[in-house]
């Protein structure tokens, strides 16, 4: 009896030790390095809906975007800013943005859809849309 109790908590000393190997705790993974100055390769300006023509991006690439609070009837109301991301053949990609715009509203946000695409722009007040691409 005691042999086969031996054996059982050798066995679980090893399997730890084994599954302790195959971790570690100082790893940590880096993201690619991605070199180059952004530079703004597409923008549009408005205060309504719109929808763009098609453009072409990279793999990586970011959307910078500016929003404003609006005034309805002498009344200041929040504006709402909605971007949704469609490729060339009219499947839709995403929304990526989906804000309400308090006065003034600015953000970007970063993409990995590379291709043929185009913008969907729903809005409530004035707003301003930048492309930028690694240079």
């Amino acid at each position: 009896m005691k042999k086969k109790l031996f054996s059982i908590l050798t066995l679980f000393i090893l399997i730890g030790a084994l599954l302790a190997c195959g971790k570690s705790t100082d790893y940590t993974p880096s993201a690619p390095v991605r070199t180059g100055k952004w530079t703004i390769t597409h923008k549009w300006i408005g205060t309504g809906d719109k929808k763009t023509g098609i453009i072409t991006v990279p793999d990586y690439w970011k959307i910078t975007y500016t929003c404003y609070g609006d005034t309805i009837a002498g009344t200041r109301v929040d504006g709402a800013l909605a971007i949704t991301l469609y490729q060339k053949n009219f499947t839709q990609i995403g929304l990526p943005i989906d804000e309400a715009c308090k006065v003034k509203t600015s953000d970007s946000i970063y993409e990995h859809t590379p291709g043929a695409i185009y913008f969907d722009i729903t809005v409530l007040g004035p707003w301003s849309i930048q492309i930028q691409e690694l240079k």
